[in-house]
């Protein structure tokens, strides 16, 4: 066991290697702001309102469009919704349902109100009705 510890060598730490590794001034992305920027973009979009791949297929489908207000009242309304500590919520608004997960902002599906035939909706802890 000695042998093998013997075999090793001791390489002294070079000072200039460790103070090029902390000098990030010289750094072009730190220089142009960029973590800022993805930071910054990141937080405003947890502002806005995301609308799953299923939720557009599902508006695309059905033919059912969704106007800047439109989409205004609705972030509002999800905004509202996430105060009261909800977590999957029915929105609906001019005849659409929508559900949508609350922490994440994000729309999951929607629906046509007056073509859903059973009007049954699972898996939801809130619902709110928005006239406009």
């Amino acid at each position: 066991m000695i042998n093998r510890l013997q075999q090793f060598q001791v390489h002294p730490i070079q000072k200039e290697k460790i103070n090029q590794n902390r000098n990030v001034a010289n750094d072009p992305r730190i220089q142009n702001n960029q973590f800022h920027d993805i930071l910054k973009s990141k937080l405003t979009s947890k502002d806005k309102l995301i609308f799953s791949a299923h939720a557009n297929m599902r508006l695309k489908e059905r033919d059912l469009t969704l106007s800047p207000n439109d989409e205004e009242a609705l972030n509002n309304a999800v905004n509202e919704i996430a105060k009261k500590g909800c977590k999957e919520s029915l929105i609906m608004m001019k005849n659409v349902s929508y559900i949508v997960n609350i922490p994440n902002k994000t729309v999951i599906t929607a629906m046509d109100t007056n073509a859903n035939q059973n009007h049954v909706f699972t898996n939801i802890d809130s619902a709110m009705i928005i006239d406009n």
